[in-house]
């Protein structure tokens, strides 16, 4: 082989080289960039309304912007109680946290909110890692009770049914993605599905499981404040709830709302999360035991 050929072949070989480098940070770059802007569910139609966007090279400048802009009243209540039930269009001012395209649905399943389980998660300190994928159709309000020391959320889960490492959905009470209380059904390898009541506080993550039958096709959630003592509950009929936990954590949170993801887990099968309602209700100080119903 002559001097020529081979200094030909070692042209190819370097260029193909800088074409793989290339593509790969694409890639890369592209994946990192795919959250879209944060939006506002709207109440009549339930199409999105785009109220911030996510600025480069800070990935949580739109979602803290997205929660500020949504500190509104969420509307007047029946004698302390708010609840949406999705019938075709929502009810109440959702503030959706890193909204993605095509994963979320008022009319796939009638009279429920559906959310596809995503890649993405708020476990530690996310929001420092530069690598991470923040979870992205977080479904929050402003809290309406924020001058109340008690007070409950609770939602019902249709068919919700768990197959891989980190699926979860349920109930989120939520600060921003380093300070804030979930209470899930989800699955892990150790116990396959549980329910799981989990807090964070400064990046800082803390979580209890707790093993009931969860191949139940509907399954209520409920937590309860009183104080800084947060109550987790689960039912299958909506009218008796069983505790679950507790956990104790300081400061009245600014939003509530609901939660469906699959963590770091690119392999897991997405699958929908089916909201049937969402209710929010004021209760007297005297309150220990969940009031029972929806």
């Amino acid at each position: 082989m002559n001097a020529a050929s081979k200094t030909q072949r070692g042209d190819v070989r370097v260029l193909l080289f800088v074409f793989l480098i290339a593509l790969f940070v694409g890639g890369i770059s592209a994946y990192y960039l795919w959250s879209g802007p944060q939006e506002n569910l709207d109440a009549a139609s339930g199409e999105r309304q785009d109220v911030g966007k996510q600025e480069s090279g800070d990935k949580d400048t739109g979602s803290e912007k997205a929660i500020a802009e949504s500190d509104k009243p969420i509307g007047p209540s029946f004698a302390g109680h708010w609840k949406d039930e999705f019938s075709g269009a929502t009810c109440l001012p959702w503030t959706v946290v890193r909204p993605l395209q095509g994963s979320v649905s008022l009319t796939e399943y009638p009279g429920q909110l559906s959310i596809q389980t995503e890649v993405g998660s708020i476990w530690g300190k996310k929001r420092d890692d530069e690598l991470a994928k923040l979870a992205p159709n977080l479904h929050v309000l402003a809290n309406p009770a924020k001058s109340h020391d008690s007070w409950q959320l609770t939602t019902e889960l249709v068919e919700f049914s768990p197959k891989g490492q980190f699926h979860q959905a349920g109930l989120l009470i939520y600060q921003d993605d380093d300070n804030y209380i979930k209470f899930v059904i989800q699955y892990n390898t150790r116990v396959k599905a549980n329910l799981g009541f989990s807090y964070e506080r400064d990046g800082q993550a803390k979580a209890n499981r707790s093993i009931f039958d969860l191949k139940q096709p509907h399954v209520w959630l409920r937590v309860q404040r009183h104080a800084e003592v947060y109550q987790a509950f689960v039912s299958y009929d909506g009218e008796q709830f069983t505790p679950v936990g507790e956990i104790s954590w300081s400061g009245q949170p600014s939003h509530v709302g609901l939660i469906a993801k699959q963590g770091d887990n690119f392999l897991l099968e997405k699958i929908a999360a089916r909201f049937n309602f969402f209710a929010f209700d004021v209760l007297d100080d005297a309150t220990a035991e969940p009031s029972g119903g929806q």
